[in-house]
């Protein structure tokens, strides 16, 4: 979707909807409940279809853009659920789905003053500590080993600054990996400025400043980006030829992908287990429904010895989502809900340990049950301690 996208420009989209209801379940013949805030309170207005009404209502006049609208706004996890189903929204024009609408009132929410003073704050610390960074910038201060460090190479490396403090851990295990590999891999970093948040969240006058004056794509041409953030990953390959003009789309890796490239080429080997797993794999929102990537994960893990994967209930493209991106605005204790609502679901499994592929994943489903730090892990670090 065009940054120039106007609420009034999704009217005939929007107007369009069924109230099928479609957009709050997994397909027939399981019909499970996939939408978060529809299982939290089975009302149509708390679902995508409800905030397609919404969004009708605000145009019309009908309904005063308020705080309340804007929480319920902010309290979507953007699971994509809806975006995956629907078939009704998307065939009128702006060509838009469920989603983009949702980003597009909450850029009018922004607009409006109904956003926290707090978390405007946090995205002006976060495009000032970029420039800070940015200004003292050093080659390969992402800290990838000199051994397949080269900043010629045709591999880039794509590293949120989170990682190098919060999501350490993880990314400590990507680099091993990508040493295992042993091809020459470049890297480059956001610099502490998360453009999904930006975009996913309506700061969409910041994103727009930025990239027209700091961003740089045209470095990236002929190159090929490996992505540990599925988030990130789907922001270059589907936002960015939306956003900028003469954008031309860049091969993508998730690391997943990578990993199972190398596994099948021989340049990545196994060790042999003396001990059986149970492991289930929880399917991330924007790495499933985002970017069609359900296989890769999964067929490592069919390459393991000693492996057994077992499936939550929900999963693949009915996956249900680990409440990172959720917020309290409008329900009370939603995100934990949400996160909680998956954990107990992984939990009827049997299953000794709990994968997934995205970090944001991992750390809400580590910060709502302390005591799955131990089974809840990062795709990454589970194929850095099976590997050589």
């Amino acid at each position: 979707m065009k940054l120039s996208t106007k609420l009034e420009d999704v009217y005939t989209a929007v107007s369009k909807c069924l109230r099928c209801s479609m957009c709050t379940y997994s397909e027939w013949p399981d019909n499970y409940t996939i939408c978060p805030m529809y299982l939290y309170d089975k009302c149509f207005a708390y679902s995508g279809g409800g905030l397609m009404y919404i969004a009708k209502s605000l145009i019309d006049k009908q309904l005063n853009f308020d705080s309340k609208v804007s929480d319920l706004l902010y309290t979507c996890s953007g699971c994509l659920a809806c975006d995956d189903i629907c078939e009704i929204i998307p065939n009128s024009e702006p060509y838009v789905r469920p989603f983009d609408i949702i980003r597009l009132m909450r850029y009018e929410a922004v607009k409006r003053g109904l956003v926290s003073d707090g978390r405007m704050r946090d995205i002006q610390e976060q495009i000032q500590k970029y420039e800070e960074i940015i200004s003292s910038k050093k080659e390969n201060t992402l800290g990838i080993p000199k051994k397949i460090y080269n900043n010629n190479a045709d591999k880039i490396l794509f590293v949120e600054w989170s990682f190098l403090t919060s999501q350490q851990k993880i990314y400590n295990s990507v680099l091993r990996v990508l040493e295992k590999i042993g091809e020459p891999i470049a890297g480059i970093s956001d610099g502490g400025l998360n453009l999904p948040d930006l975009y996913d969240l309506g700061y969409w006058e910041q994103m727009e400043d930025f990239l027209a004056t700091k961003f740089d794509i045209k470095g990236l041409k002929g190159k090929e980006i490996i992505f540990i953030n599925p988030h990130s990953q789907e922001f270059f390959v589907h936002r960015f030829p939306e956003i900028i003009s003469g954008y031309e789309n860049i091969k993508s890796w998730h690391i997943s992908e990578f990993i199972l490239d190398a596994l099948q080429k021989g340049k990545l080997r196994m060790k042999k287990r003396s001990k059986q797993i149970k492991v289930s794999y929880h399917d991330p929102c924007y790495l499933g429904r985002g970017l069609g990537i359900y296989d890769p994960p999964r067929e490592i893990l069919s390459l393991i010895d000693g492996v057994d994967l077992v499936e939550m209930e929900r999963n693949r493209r009915n996956s249900f989502c680990c409440g990172a991106r959720a917020r309290d605005y409008y329900f009370q204790d939603f995100s934990k809900k949400t996160t909680l609502e998956r954990l107990n679901e992984f939990k009827k499994t049997g299953a000794d340990l709990m994968l997934t592929a995205c970090p944001y994943c991992q750390v809400i489903f580590q910060k709502m049950m302390p005591d799955t730090k131990n089974i809840v892990k990062d795709l990454t670090e589970f194929i850095d301690e099976t590997t050589e």
